[in-house]
């Protein structure tokens, strides 16, 4: 049940920024990020940036875990 509820406000709140951006004729950018926990699993962060009401906003849109880990390897 609290998968769900959560779900549910993280689909609200991608709809409100959606909306913002649509409402608006301003710019957006996108910033994509990898990281690694201290796992060494490696995610991907995106970043939304735009100018509300005179506002610049950044919301954080999306977290996705990578299927691969974050381990070097030596090809030579």
């Amino acid at each position: 049940m609290q998968r769900a509820k959560t779900h549910s406000r993280f689909v609200d709140v991608l709809d409100h920024v959606a909306d913002e951006i649509r409402s608006n004729k301003a710019r957006v950018t996108f910033q994509l990020d990898e990281s690694t926990n201290v796992s060494n699993c490696m995610y991907l962060l995106v970043y939304c940036r735009y100018i509300h009401a005179a506002e610049l906003k950044k919301e954080f849109l999306i977290c996705e875990s990578l299927e691969r880990t974050n381990e070097v390897t030596d090809d030579q």
